[in-house]
């Protein structure tokens, strides 16, 4: 897409909205979603009335605006199609399951959409980038149903009945969905990052679909939402994404015994389906191959789209980091199955040396047996290497700029805000949160870019939401 300085643009991401909606949030909320709420009405409100240099805003919300993982609804044996899995799990991750969940987070967070509403009714547009939390939006039913709401909201307003204004059809025309990436060339280039996140990324992201149903395909990042954190009171995800094994255990044993089952089913339901999946992916290549075929087309319009060469974006996609799925060993790490086994393992041999031997030597054995067991459990972590992405996806930038003309490159994901000047002469930011939780805090939240048009060129910056107004972020400070 060639460069326009027509608006200034805004870029935000992972504002999580409905990860409270699920039988698990005791509450009803959970306890920083107020906040998010009034700081972002709030930030939309401001830059709806506040234009620079007479341009309007482009906002670009870049991936996880919903969190279509955490919505964790059950059937209402009225819908046909729903699966026995959507009634103990929750529904799923189809078409019409995706539709219903939009619905549900539309009139959950009320005020922040009408805000949205009336800044793309003030002449402004909305952008909305896919991320791994809501790769729902491949479905055209869900983004359908996102625009109808948002227009819906605007009918409502005030304003909307003065005579001029804009029409429910105008809010349609202005909100834009992108299903990988936005692209301005000499300007910037925005993706969520989740692609290079072996946890959370797809192998293909524009056809996510798996082989023999048409469910969007779950990464171990997403099994670990369905069938575990959301049904576990006080599993909040935002914190325990990076434990060890160890301290898994610790939480688990502190729930109770209930707790301690749920925990139990939920895992074994997470490595039952993550192994399945396993399986499926390496004996049905026709299904791969037809998944492979249409991501390969859409790639082709959205090279046609934003004016780039079929070959640059097929490079793109191969920085990549290729999903778990694909290889065994990986998956079993990451799910701890290994931990698991050698726990197993490590109590059967110890029990069989205190029956077997003298208690001298049987406990001269289990001490053997411990120590072993410790120096393998580190081993086994190291394999599993570093989850946390942040630094990973801070060498990929240069990649992307070498491919493409952007000055500036922009990711989310991590929920670490980042402003990193690059060897090249570009600039890398990430976005961060606007979930202020202990990770990444409440002083690291509410961050966003700003991209304004100037005398000289187009000048960004990492801002943060504060007191009102947006102020420069220095990740370093904080």
């Amino acid at each position: 897409m060639p460069y326009s300085a027509s608006h200034n643009l805004l870029v935000i991401s992972d504002l999580h909205l409905g990860e409270d909606l699920k039988p698990a949030t005791k509450t009803g909320y959970l306890p920083h979603m107020p906040l998010l709420e009034r700081e972002l009405e709030s930030f939309l409100d401001h830059y709806r009335k506040s234009r620079r240099d007479g341009r309007p805003w482009e906002l670009i919300v870049n991936g996880d605006m919903v969190d279509f993982l955490s919505v964790c609804l059950f059937p209402d044996n009225t819908t046909a199609g729903d699966s026995p899995d959507d009634h103990v799990w929750g529904l799923g991750t189809g078409a019409d399951a995706a539709r219903r969940k939009m619905v549900q987070v539309l009139a959950r967070h009320p005020g922040v959409f009408r805000a949205l509403a009336r800044f793309v009714g003030a002449g402004n547009k909305l952008g909305i980038v896919a991320g791994n939390h809501d790769v729902e939006f491949h479905w055209p039913v869900v983004q359908e149903t996102f625009k109808k709401g948002l227009a819906a909201l605007w009918a409502a307003q005030p304003a909307a009945a003065r005579p001029g204004a804009p029409t429910t059809d105008d809010i349609e025309a202005g909100i834009t969905f992108h299903p990988w990436f936005y692209f301005q060339e000499d300007l910037v280039w925005i993706e969520h990052g989740h692609q290079y996140d072996s946890y959370c990324s797809f192998d293909h992201f524009l056809s996510p679909v798996e082989p023999e149903r048409e469910e969007i395909v779950l990464s171990v990042g997403a099994a670990s939402y369905r069938y575990v954190a959301n049904h576990i009171a006080g599993a909040d995800p935002h914190q325990q994404e990076d434990w060890n094994a160890l301290g898994f255990l610790r939480f688990s044993l502190g729930l109770g015994l209930r707790g301690l089952w749920r925990m139990m089913v939920g895992y074994a339901g997470m490595v039952w389906h993550m192994l399945g999946l396993w399986r499926l992916v390496a004996k049905n290549r026709a299904g791969v191959e037809r998944r492979r075929s249409a991501h390969r087309q859409r790639l082709g319009e959205l090279a046609t789209r934003f004016q780039l060469k079929e070959e640059t974006l097929v490079a793109l996609d191969n920085l990549r980091q290729a999903p778990l799925i694909h290889n065994l060993a990986r998956l079993l790490g990451a799910v701890m199955l290994d931990r698991v086994a050698l726990v197993l393992f490590a109590t059967l041999v110890a029990g069989v040396l205190l029956i077997a031997l003298p208690p001298i030597w049987a406990l001269a054995g289990v001490g053997v047996v411990f120590a072993s067991s410790m120096v393998t459990a580190g081993v086994l972590a190291r394999v599993r290497g570093d989850i946390d992405p942040n630094e990973r996806m801070k060498a990929v930038p240069e990649k992307i700029r070498s491919h493409v003309h952007a000055k500036f490159v922009v990711f989310g994901h991590s929920h670490q805000p980042v402003a990193l000047p690059l060897a090249d002469g570009g600039m890398y930011f990430n976005t961060g949160t606007w979930v202020a939780t202990e990770k990444p805090g409440l002083l690291r939240a509410f961050t966003h870019v700003v991209i304004r048009h100037a005398e000289g060129g187009a000048r960004a910056m990492l801002c943060q939401w504060r007191d009102g107004r947006s102020t420069e972020f220095a990740p370093e400070a904080h």
